[in-house]
């Protein structure tokens, strides 16, 4: 059975499965070098400061890291299974990001420094800059796809303070850049 025809709770399901059978791995003697690898790379993704979304080729995702959680409030239980549109993207971003995604898999595979809004379960929003890579089989098959997502809602709140001073001041303001050429006048 296809993932996108799994119902949220098998889904879910299947990747507890998968953590028990990576720690049973970890604990195996034979394996317990592979199993150390694995738990090293697992402690990095779940202590990383950076959220962490996995997806499949046809929408479905399939985890998220605690960072994730933290910067949005949505829980695995919430989120694990669910396809496109997500719950945390803000309604009027989906025509953007499906664009972005689109090119994602029509171009070179990766996109970085992609600013988007998240939908926080709360309500509110938190702003984010997202790299994202698709990671293919050795056909060229694609398998996963991967969102790192940064919280960058303090530097965006800092942007508006500076954008309003700038308006407000009743002397003339100009921005230039390095080479001279005027960017912005208020």
């Amino acid at each position: 059975m296809k993932d996108r025809d799994k119902t949220k709770e098998q889904l879910i399901s299947e990747f507890e499965e998968m953590r028990q059978r990576i720690t049973t791995l970890e604990e195996s003697p034979s394996n317990h070098k592979q199993g150390k690898e694995m738990s090293y790379y697992r402690n990095i993704v779940e202590n990383m400061n950076d959220g962490l979304v996995t997806i499949t080729p046809e929408g479905v995702l399939i985890s998220i890291n605690d960072c994730f959680t933290r910067m949005t409030g949505w829980t695995r239980q919430d989120l694990v299974g669910t396809k496109v549109p997500y719950k945390f993207w803000v309604k009027e971003d989906i025509p953007r990001i499906m664009a972005t995604l689109n090119d994602l898999q029509s171009i070179d595979k990766t996109v970085e420094g992609f600013e988007q809004p998240l939908q926080k379960k709360d309500g509110g929003i938190v702003w984010t800059t997202v790299n994202s890579v698709i990671v293919c089989d050795k056909k060229a098959k694609q398998e996963l796809f991967f969102g790192i997502f940064r919280d960058i809602t303090e530097r965006k709140k800092i942007e508006e303070d500076f954008e309003n001073i700038f308006n407000l001041s009743p002397d003339m303001e100009g921005i230039f850049t390095t080479e001279g050429e005027l960017v912005k006048v208020n």
